[in-house]
């Protein structure tokens, strides 16, 4: 006795002298070991086509059982789970990825309802708004695009999936198949980008963005219904400045967020509080926030105005054992029909709040429809946004360009980018003319985009190539925490082809304090791409040398007030001396600013600034002025 480990076996046909036919089967048998026979039988004609047909038989039987053993290897191998279910919902099969997502077996699955696993919320809703909708004709008419469901394991856990239904047939039968994967973490991240987008990091209430865009979807539902629908309350504390000048950023940080607690606490449920200022885009910074009030008259308004005034009135800031009354300012400004966007709801509510700050502080102002000055200072500030957003798009921003030059050598190091307006009759505007403007509605990101992307321009231009060796181009703070601008920044770089140590990105102290932690990403982002950065007006606040160490920045250009009085004021010559000294023990060049005298330069250099910017080296000169104009 052995036992057969396979077989292989082949017909033979010959003709004897009679032409007689006579078939031979022969047959080869393995055993185990090395055992083999040879069988050879005789066969009939008849008998011949029969094993001829059941050959044939079994290797196509061989063939469909590798295919569908291939298939099930593939339908096991891929990541999404997939369930096939009849007409009447009943589940038909799944794959191993489906076993594995829903925690059950495919034994257990088979013959239930497909909804004991998968629930579908918008079949769900069209069933409840008409009976006669029924369940899977409703999949069935909808395949071939993904869904959003719930899945649910065999321990009743509730996840979200994502679901492709597809028109298929099993066995001849029609019927269809789910392609069902779990979003658990895609929706996750989903929601943090989301919270991210919409909130500032600092307090978590909603940003300057998210509000706005909310603002102006009420404003226009005000304007369809003809009818006052809200208000929007503009807080702005009166210490805070105090407190973050006296004790620094921590301590404004910590103030900020427990106003911000003391806010939330009075907020109505469906109301909106933000934090709102010409600070940081994604929050409205420094010390203002705002409040959307929704269906709300004037007498609410005024109301809940005053219930934000007393709470904050009853707070006392502590810090480091130290007490301190904050109080604020309220603006308000109601929703009604003449609104025109939300740009010029916020202009009301903001001078509303500057009302209350020339009434002595700490009070609350409405803006009055029927006051002209009222009305006309609104009218002033919206035709601003609308003729910076105009110069924007009609290129009617000029650049101009101010040396900054060694101290010693007198050769200059780089030139700073300076901006100008030109207005509809040609007339230069002046900064100080548009940028309030552009902060309060927003418009500085897009601003500094079109300034980095013309100055970077030059650094190919062949006439500009001649006298520019290098540029220092400022940012604002609004544009720093937007996530975009450094990937604008590289791209420009990339696309232009220049070398990014030609190029110095300059921030303000008081940026910095707006959001430190923010900032210093930043920085490391220029710092990585090669780039160099400053720190503009630096010594204007008290705790300056706390943080300079903290900033990757590569130069420190000293505050101008103090600079140009240095030849008759002894404290702010010392100032310049602690601030130069300080600044090249951390291994970061000094920029003295606004030198415009013989005798503020020779002290200048007695002290060891590096580099001098002002009106004895060059005054700012327009663009087209300075690439026609002969080398000096």
């Amino acid at each position: 006795m052995f036992f057969i480990s396979g077989y292989f076996a082949f017909i033979i046909s010959f003709l004897d002298a009679t032409a007689t036919a006579t078939h031979l089967l022969v047959a080869t048998v393995f055993g185990c070991g090395g055992i083999f026979v040879f069988l050879i039988t005789n066969l009939s004609l008849s008998t011949i086509k029969q094993v001829k047909k059941v050959a044939i038989l079994e290797a196509d039987n061989l063939e469909i059982k590798s295919i569908k053993e291939r298939l099930e290897t593939i339908l096991n191998s891929v990541a999404e789970g997939i369930v096939t279910f009849g007409s009447n919902g009943e589940i038909l099969s799944v794959n191993r990825a489906a076993e594995e997502l829903f925690k059950c077996k495919e034994k257990d699955m088979l013959g239930t309802q497909l909804t004991k696993y998968i629930r579908f919320p918008e079949v769900e809703y069209q069933l409840e708004k008409t009976n006669s909708i029924d369940y899977f004709d409703f999949l069935k008419n909808h395949h071939d695009r993904e869904k959003e469901a719930i899945g649910i394991d065999s321990q009743g856990r509730e996840f979200p999936i994502e679901a492709k239904i597809r028109l298929t047939n099993l066995d001849g039968v029609p019927c269809l198949t789910a392609l069902v994967s779990d979003i658990t973490e895609k929706k996750a991240f989903i929601e943090k980008l989301t919270y991210m987008a919409q909130r500032d990091p600092l307090t978590g209430l909603y940003n300057r963005k998210h509000f706005i865009d909310e603002l102006e979807r009420l404003v226009e539902r005000t304007k369809r219904s003809q009818r006052p629908s809200g208000a929007v309350l503009y807080i702005d504390l009166d210490r805070f400045k105090f407190v973050n000048d006296t004790f620094g950023h921590s301590a404004g940080d910590k103030l900020l967020k427990e106003v911000a607690d003391l806010l939330r606490e009075r907020t109505r449920k469906g109301d909106m509080l933000a934090r709102f200022s010409s600070g940081l885009a994604s929050r409205f910074g420094g010390d203002e926030f705002t409040i959307l009030l929704y269906d709300c008259d004037e007498e609410g308004a005024k109301s809940a105005a005053r219930s934000f005034h007393q709470r904050i009135m009853d707070y006392v800031f502590s810090y480091n054992g130290k007490q301190i009354n904050i109080g604020c300012s309220i603006g308000i400004a109601l929703i009604t029909p003449d609104c025109k966007n939300s740009e010029d709801v916020l202009s009301r509510a903001d001078f509303a709040c500057h009302l209350a700050k020339q009434a002595g502080r700490n009070t609350v102002k409405i803006f009055n429809l029927e006051s002209k000055d009222q009305m006309d200072h609104v009218k002033i500030d919206i035709n601003w946004s609308n003729r910076i957003k105009t110069a924007l798009k009609k290129e009617a921003f000029l650049l101009a360009i101010q040396p900054i030059v060694h101290v010693k050598s007198k050769e200059i190091y780089a030139h700073e980018v300076l901006l100008r307006m030109k207005d509809e009759r040609g007339h230069i505007i002046m900064p100080g003319g548009f940028i309030p403007a552009a902060e309060r509605f927003g418009l500085m990101k897009d601003i500094d985009i079109w300034v980095i992307k013309n100055a970077i321009k030059l650094l190919v231009d062949s006439e500009a190539k001649k006298k520019i060796n290098r540029l220092s181009i400022n940012l604002s703070a609004q544009a720093i925490n937007d996530e975009g601008l450094l990937k604008v920044i590289e791209e420009t770089i990339q696309g232009f082809l220049i070398s990014p140590e030609t190029l110095v990105f300059e921030i303000t102290e008081t940026t910095v304090f707006s959001d430190l932690a923010a900032i210093k990403r930043f920085l490391h982002g220029l710092k990585k791409l090669g780039c160099l950065t400053a720190l503009d007006d630096f010594g204007a606040r008290f705790s300056s040398f706390s943080y300079l160490k903290e900033l990757p920045i590569d130069l420190v250009k000293i505050d101008g007030p103090i600079v140009r009085d240095i030849g008759f004021d002894s404290l702010d010559r010392a100032v310049v001396k602690a601030i130069n000294d300080v600044a090249h023990v951390l291994g970061k060049k000094t920029v003295a600013k606004f030198v415009e005298d013989e005798l503020c330069l020779r002290l200048l250099e007695e002290t060891g600034v590096d580099y001098i910017q002002g009106f004895i080296t060059g005054a700012p000169i327009l663009l087209n002025e300075f690439t026609t104009k002969p080398p000096s």
